[in-house]
């Protein structure tokens, strides 16, 4: 009774699914793999030149080819590591042959600006596949589904996908930005895991003492605007503060003469004190 109950739970535990373009922790499960790691794992030995030549032959008959990588690329680290990969069905470059296929990247030489790396495709069987790891916490948006965050949800607490910050709060993985509508209606007190919102005009943040911080920007960044022009700013929502400059003051722009405006039922309420 208790091996079934131990069954069950394996299986009800998320998978993680297939992710295009991102590193996974090597198993080492075929020969190649157990080969690298047994050739690295002796360089201490006086004949270690000898055994990685040995190992570059070898894997150069298995159809393996050099491949240049940025430092800390693919999550790499030191010399021996190695990852594994799904490549996209339209890769190019080096590893285009291998396209929709697994890989197997090597850091072999280090030196200059790049990682002498030696990729090649490896056999993954579905029953490894389904116990593979994702290395690192930042995920394509291309490689974001509900099926990914419900696996990040059982095994990490932070994540990145796409850019957008994820947390787990109450065993659900979920963005920390706001959509802009939602923000707009005065709903923010319904997602208290929310700490930003994009908009096109202004860059929108939460701030430790749970006051939302609107700072307009263009295209260029950060956009300086002072108390006349708040008018454009009037679909915030009440309560919301807007990071502005005193229209009063010369130059306008200089540091010091920063302030807040808080946006009342009544129109725009200057603060008394401008907090970082």
């Amino acid at each position: 009774m208790e091996a079934l109950r131990i069954k069950v739970n394996n299986e009800m535990k998320p998978i993680c699914p297939r992710l295009s373009n991102h590193p996974y922790d090597d198993p080492a499960h075929d020969p190649a793999g157990k080969m690298i790691q047994d050739a690295f794992r002796q360089h201490r030995e006086k004949n270690y030149r000898e055994i990685k030549q040995r190992l570059r032959l070898n894997l150069w008959r298995l159809g393996y080819v050099f491949l240049p990588v940025k430092h800390a690329r693919y999550s790499i680290g030191y010399l021996g590591d190695s990852i594994l990969m799904h490549m996209p069905a339209k890769k190019r470059g080096i590893l285009g042959p291998l396209a929709g296929k697994w890989v197997r990247i090597i850091h072999f030489d280090s030196g200059g600006l790049t990682m002498g790396c030696l990729a090649g495709e490896v056999y993954v069987p579905t029953d490894i596949e389904r116990t593979l790891v994702p290395r690192d916490n930042h995920f394509s948006k291309n490689n974001g589904s509900p099926q990914l965050l419900a696996y990040l949800a059982s095994c990490r607490q932070e994540v990145s996908i796409g850019g957008v910050k994820h947390k787990v709060i109450n065993g659900v993985m979920v963005s920390t930005r706001l959509p802009k509508k939602d923000f707009v209606a005065g709903r923010a007190g319904e997602f208290p895991e929310a700490d930003h919102v994009v908009a096109k005009e202004a860059w929108i943040s939460r701030g430790e003492d749970g006051k939302w911080t609107v700072t307009p920007r263009d295209e260029h960044g950060k956009r300086f605007i002072h108390e006349g022009e708040l008018g454009e700013f009037n679909w915030v929502p009440v309560g919301v503060l807007v990071a502005c400059f005193e229209k009063d003051k010369y130059p306008r722009y200089a540091p010091g003469n920063e302030c807040r405006m808080e946006r009342t039922s009544d129109g725009w309420k200057k603060l008394t004190e401008w907090d970082e």
